[in-house]
Order: structure tokens, then C-alpha cells, then sequence
């Protein structure tokens, strides 16, 4: 749907916008059911979209024409989602009931790099780092039926390409983060930090991955929880567990304009549009307890974990030309 377009055709008329239209196209390749689909960030009119008929679609949708499709890459089953990498051209992602992550480069319309086992469950969802994101680019979120939220360097994910002799080993994730039940959405935050929120059961869990490995107490202090209190054990990068819903979570997105503002719907048709506070996701002061230089960094509000990670020289997938060289943070940290 073009909503500018009814806007526009409203105000010619005195009226308000009709919902949705006008129609631009409809695009009827699947067979079953939709399950995810992703806007191509880079070239207009291209929506790929992922089905429970094991496809994934790659749509003109100016030409309202199937540009690529393949069928079958998740062992015949479900393909859960699909996405474009923010930060570098020509690379998408799918994940399926399989549990496998397929990275994608669009030039060759072919796999590129499988991970394998990456979760124990369906996996239903992926998001890569967004553009503003102030980590470098290789990195995305996966959200699984077996209650995890897995971060990935695609660098480093143990991911072989498609018929290598290594094709079955195990792909390693760089952290596994818990969620209260079947992660049905994952999605990265649109602002400057590496903010993830993912839908699970009857709440949002709100992740901040900088601060894996941080002090725990730093957070506790922050929530209001007794650091003497044993029965604590919140991780560091759980910013928030949004557990305004009764019914199971459907859907999560971040707002586009304005940072931490969040909404998320129910099987229930209820729709909560809610904000982070300030006091859940902001440093406090550097630690005077810190007995040593490892323990300040950790108390240290600047503390980020993904500059903790050695650069890896080793590149398997294409990237942006002019996003050659690591950033000035990442550099720092090598």
C-alpha cells in the first residue's frame, strides 16, 4: 500500500486516509501461508518474503514479478523469516524450522554461508544490525522456539558454504541470551545502541548487548535490586521484561522517530505502545569499588562488549565500498 499517496487523495477530498490504500500491488507467488517479509534497504521496490511452503521470494513489486525464488533451502520445511543486512550490499538472511540461518548473496542469487544447529528449535525470526547501530556490521540476532535469542559475528559463526566438507559443523554464537518462552519475534533496535527486543510468551524482553559481560551490580543498582539479594541472577544485558500483555505476543517494533519508544501486539488484539525509562538503559558513574583495571572497565560506563572482540581479518561476505575500514571505535579496540 502507498499510504502518502492516500493522504494525499484524502486531503484533495477534504477526508480523512482510508485505511491502508490505495493499493499498490499484490503479489500471490506462495502457496501457503507468509511468514516474514523485508523491504530491500538499498533498491526500491525489491520485498523478499518467506512462506510456510518452504520459499523465499524475491519480489519486483513496481513489476509486481517474482525476481528470484527458491524453494527447498530449509530441508523442505517452513522458511520463519527473512532479512537484509543493514550495512552491507547484496547480503540477506533466512532462518526455518530446520535450524539453520542461510546467508544469502543477492549478486549470485545463491547461498553463500550455511549455519548449522543453530538452535534447537524453529527458528523464527532474524534481524541484522541496523545502520545506525553503533557496533560494526557483521552482526545479527536470531530468535528461536527453544526460548533463546542468539547473537552472531557472520565472520565467526563456525558457518561453512554450501557443500563444503565442513558443512554440518555446529555454528557458534558469540552469546545466548534467555527469553520467558518461544521467541516468536527478534528485532534490533533502529537508534545507536545494539538495543534488541524480543516477543516471547506474554512479554518483551529488551536487550542490551553492550553490556554482556558488564557488572551485574551496575544493572541491579539501576533496577533497584538488593546486590545482596541471592536469588538475582538478572544478566547484565537484560535492560527490561515488558510484561504488560494477557496474551501471547505476536509482533514488536521499534518506532523509527523516536529512540526507546516501542510497540508490541497481542493474540488478544491488544496493542500497547510503551517507553523505556531512562533509568533502565543509563550508566551510572564509574565504581570506586573496583579493585582492579579489568573490574573498572566493567564498572566503567563506557564499557562495550562488542569492543571487547578481536577484529577478525577473514571476510566472507561482500560489504559496502566505502565501509572498508573498521570504525574508530572498533579500531580502538584492536
Amino acid at each position: 500500500f502507498d499510504i502518502e499517496k492516500a493522504a494525499a487523495a484524502a486531503a484533495a477530498k477534504g477526508g480523512d486516509a482510508p485505511g491502508g490504500g490505495p493499493l499498490v500491488a499484490t503479489l500471490r507467488d506462495h502457496e501457503d501461508e507468509g511468514y516474514g517479509v523485508a523491504w530491500d534497504p538499498r533498491r526500491k521496490g525489491k520485498l523478499l518474503s518467506a512462506g510456510y511452503d518452504g520459499s523465499l521470494i524475491m519480489f519486483d513489486v513496481e513489476k509486481e514479478m517474482v525476481e528470484f525464488k527458491s524453494t527447498g533451502n530449509h530441508g523442505g520445511g517452513v522458511v520463519g523469516d527473512c532479512a537484509f543486512a543493514q550495512k552491507r550490499d547484496h547480503v540477506f538472511g533466512s532462518c526455518g524450522d530446520d535450524g539453520r540461518v542461510l546467508l544469502w548473496d543477492d549478486r549470485t542469487r545463491d547461498v553463500a554461508q550455511v549455519l548449522h544447529d543453530a538452535h534447537d528449535g524453529d527458528i523464527n525470526s532474524l534481524s541484522f544490525a541496523s545502520k545506525e547501530a553503533v557496533v560494526d556490521d557483521p552482526f545479527f540476532v536470531t530468535g528461536s522456539a527453544d526460548k533463546t535469542v542468539k547473537l552472531w559475528d557472520m565472520r565467526k559463526a563456525a558457518a561453512s558454504r554450501e557443500g563444503s566438507s565442513t558443512s554440518t559443523k555446529k555454528a557458534t554464537p558469540l552469546h545466548v541470551a534467555s527469553t520467558a518462552g518461544d521467541t516468536v519475534v527478534v528485532t534490533w533496535a533502529p537508534f545507536g545502541r545494539a538495543f534488541v527486543a524480543a516477543a516471547s510468551a506474554r512479554r518483551v524482553s529488551v536487550f542490551d548487548f553492550t553490556k554482556i559481560g558488564a557488572d551485574a551490580s551496575d544493572v541491579s543498582n539501576a533496577k533497584g535490586i538488593d546486590d545482596d539479594d541471592e536469588s538475582n541472577d538478572t544478566p547484565p544485558e537484560l535492560v527490561v521484561d515488558h510484561a504488560g500483555h494477557k496474551a501471547k505476543l505476536n509482533d514488536v517494533s521499534w518506532n523509527l522517530s523516536e529512540d526507546m519508544l516501542a510497540a508490541s501486539v497481542a493474540e488478544d488484539n491488544s496493542l500497547q505502545v510503551w517507553w523505556l525509562a531512562s533509568a533502565l538503559y543509563e550508566d551510572d558513574d564509574e565504581s570506586d569499588d573496583a579493585e582492579n583495571d579489568d573490574d573498572k572497565k566493567k564498572h566503567n560506563k563506557e564499557y562495550d562488549f562488542f569492543d571487547t572482540l578481536p577484529l577478525s581479518k577473514e571476510e566472507e561476505l561482500p560489504r559496502k565500498a566505502d565501509d572498508d575500514q573498521p570504525s574508530a571505535k572498533r579500531a580502538k579496540a584492536k
